[in-house]
């Protein structure tokens, strides 16, 4: 039975986060682009016509693929500790209280990374060297405190960025596209306040994807033990400068016709 429940779990967190990220990147690298380049009254236009529907989907994958991902990973890890847990000096595998408060800190995180968010983190250069050295902090406190082993740190390093990204959707880009929605349908100037936070969002959710994808699709299948306290930060430098470089293309993207 649980082998089932796995695979239903596993399939729809799959199909949810296809949504969800796909449509994250048709935000960040093709509608954000087009609008830019349009008249305001287009854009009004598009944004009350569009958005509703696409911010429909959107919002639900994310939220599909973050509930259905912490079942995946409580099945799987929770339920095996030995996936989760490095043996102690006695050769026991078991729960610890730090242990405990680095799960807490996973899915209680956006907390903190809000308030960063708003202040330190609020530039994109502060909030991309930002990011990469709490995401090695965590990952080493997962590591050397919490006892994990190296499939549950990376596993719930991916969960971290998940759900930073989930807490952005529904509670900042969410809210906030409600407000341009409805001032694009009421013909009024579209408020640069709400749009700025939507940006800034949108993109860190852009960046956090790649590592987030590389850490639930291969973790299984990589053997990193012995080199992962550097090897893992590296491959989240690499995944941000791929959401860098992928940004620039489409800004550079022009079509005439």
């Amino acid at each position: 039975m649980m082998e089932y429940l796995n695979f239903a779990l596993r399939w729809t967190h799959v199909t949810s986060a296809l949504i969800w990220v796909g449509m994250l990147y048709f935000f960040n690298w093709v509608n954000g682009p087009f609008l830019a380049s349009l008249d305001a009254e287009k854009k009004r236009q598009i944004i009350a016509g569009l958005m509703p529907r696409a911010l429909w989907w959107f919002r639900w994958a994310a939220a599909w693929a973050w509930v259905s991902g912490l079942l995946v990973i409580g099945l799987v890890f929770y339920h095996s500790r030995p996936l989760m847990f490095v043996p102690d000096e006695n050769g026991e595998i078991r729960w610890t209280m730090m242990a405990g408060l680095i799960v807490l800190l996973t899915f209680t995180g956006h907390h903190l990374y809000d308030v960063l968010a708003k202040t330190v983190m609020k530039d994109l250069r502060a909030a991309f060297f930002g990011g990469l050295l709490l995401s090695a902090g965590y990952y080493f406190l997962a590591r050397e405190v919490g006892g994990f082993t190296f499939r549950g740190a990376l596993i719930h390093l991916g969960a971290l960025f998940g759900t930073l990204m989930a807490f952005n959707v529904w509670f900042r880009i969410w809210p906030a596209q409600k407000r341009v929605i409805a001032a694009a349908r009421a013909g009024e100037t579209l408020p640069a306040d709400a749009a700025a936070l939507v940006a800034q969002r949108s993109r860190h959710n852009a960046y956090m994807s790649v590592p987030l994808l590389m850490a639930m699709s291969n973790q299984h299948a990589w053997k990193f033990d012995g080199i992962d306290l550097w090897a893992v930060p590296l491959l989240v430098l690499i995944g941000f400068l791929v959401a860098h470089l992928l940004f620039r293309k489409s800004a550079k993207l022009q079509f005439n016709g």
